[in-house]
This record gives structure tokens, sequence and C-alpha cells, in this order.
């Protein structure tokens, strides 16, 4: 990783391993923010990155090429944006779920302990905490292949921001535990030919229990978790820091 304080940006390696320059953000970039609390399909985060990625492997990126990359090497630059701009502390205020208490409290959270230095080796920069980021166990790989224990060939890509911006368009009454390889593009190889995968019902229960485990192995996205618990009624509750207001401007809705 290096920071370079004199044009204020910061290269750094992502997930896949590929390297990554920032620069600082700036009031542009606040208003281009403020504007995904209104995007439905994700476009605002792959403007606001591809505004403030001076470099991609020596190269500028498109907002067209943000949505090819990968959930964790996007996510993770953004994480790294918000770190190098504005700091390791997040702190936000959240209801409580529970209904018989309802309280509202206010939380505080280390992102850094979200980051991983990718430069080093796994086992030099790995720290002990749960919902930290973690590599791509095949580098800059977009699509997984593999073969049951039935004797079937499988193949999907690797989430990315199209893969996301499905997600975002389904109607979340047919939201299922299948949708997560749809999205992917799920293909299997039939009558020697790779086919879509438009539904379900040639593989067991068994095969779709070994790709979800490949896509935990391989594909687990990244989305900062923070575990809270209610001072008033100790209820616990799961948060997504990237997802609080506080991240991108921090202390303005407190």
């Amino acid at each position: 990783m290096n920071l370079n304080p004199l044009s204020n940006t910061l290269t750094f390696k992502t997930p896949s391993g590929f390297d990554v320059t920032i620069r600082e953000q700036n009031g542009e970039d606040d208003e281009i923010i403020s504007k995904m609390k209104n995007s439905t399909d994700g476009s605002a985060v792959n403007k606001f990155l591809a505004n403030i990625i001076t470099s991609h492997n020596g190269t500028k990126v498109t907002h067209e090429g943000i949505i090819l990359w990968k959930n964790k090497d996007k996510y993770y630059t953004l994480l790294k944006s918000r770190i190098f701009s504005l700091g390791g502390t997040i702190t936000y205020k959240h209801q409580c779920v529970n209904l018989e208490c309802q309280k509202e409290s206010t939380f505080e959270e280390n992102l850094n302990l979200y980051d991983r230095d990718f430069s080093k080796p796994l086992e030099e920069s790995e720290i002990d905490f749960q919902y930290q980021v973690t590599p791509y166990v095949n580098g800059e790989k977009l699509e997984e292949e593999l073969t049951l224990s039935s004797g079937k060939k499988i193949k999907y890509k690797y989430l990315n921001g199209e893969s996301e911006k499905q997600l975002l368009a389904a109607n979340k009454d047919e939201i299922s535990k299948n949708t997560e390889l749809l999205v992917r593009g799920i293909q299997w190889f039939h009558e020697e030919k790779w086919q879509l995968l438009l539904n379900f019902r040639s593989l067991s229960s068994k095969d779709m229990r070994e790709i979800r485990e490949n896509i935990k192995k391989f594909d687990l996205p990244f989305d900062a978790v923070s575990e809270v618990k209610c001072p008033f009624c100790q209820n616990r509750d799961k948060i997504s820091l990237m997802a609080q207001a506080d991240f991108f401007f921090p202390l303005e809705t407190l």
C-alpha cells in the first residue's frame, strides 16, 4: 500500500489482487454520493468510484467498467475511500428491532477492523475478526467452474455490478434461495454445450448444496457488518455499515 500525502492519493491491492489508486473525496463527489438513496440500480456507487479512481492497473476506469468489477473489489474500494478521506470511525444511530423496545441508540465502530493489506501474504495480513474482507482465492478470474459429485459440470459468474442490478430490480416477493444462483448466470454442460439454467429441476438437492458450498468458498460477498446490542433490552442485531448515512457523511445525521 502506498500513501502519497502530496497528491492525496492512495494505492492498494484489491481482493482480486489488482492495483487501484484513489484520490481523496471532494465536494463534487459528495453530490454523487447524496444521490445514492434515489439510485435503484447501484449506478451512483459506480459513478462515484469511477470519479475517485485515478488508476486501475495503470489505466483509467469508467463507471461502465466498475459494473463488471467483482463484489469485493468494488465494496473494498469503497471502504478504503471512506477510511482514507473521512477516517476509520463510524458513528450511527439504530432503532432497536424488538417491537417491545424500539428505542434508538448511538453506536460506534472501527472500520479498520474490516480492512486487510492484500499486498502481504494472507497469514501476515489476517486479523481475527469475523467480518473482515477476504481475498478471492482465484485472483482475477471472473467465473468459476466445478464438477459436482454427480458428474455434472457447472459454471457461474462471480457476483458483480450486473448481478447486483438484477437483485435490486427483482420483485422482493419472488426472491428465493436460488436467486443468488440465477443472477450469477449459472450454466451446466449438457448435450456437449454450456446451457443457461433457468430452473433447477435437473439438479438434486445434493447438487444444489455443493454449488452453494462452492460459492461460499470462492465468491462470498463483502458487507461490512456490525453486531450491536441494544443497551435497553439487550436485543442483538446485525447492521450493514455501508448502508448508514454516516458512512459517507460523518456526524451530519446525528
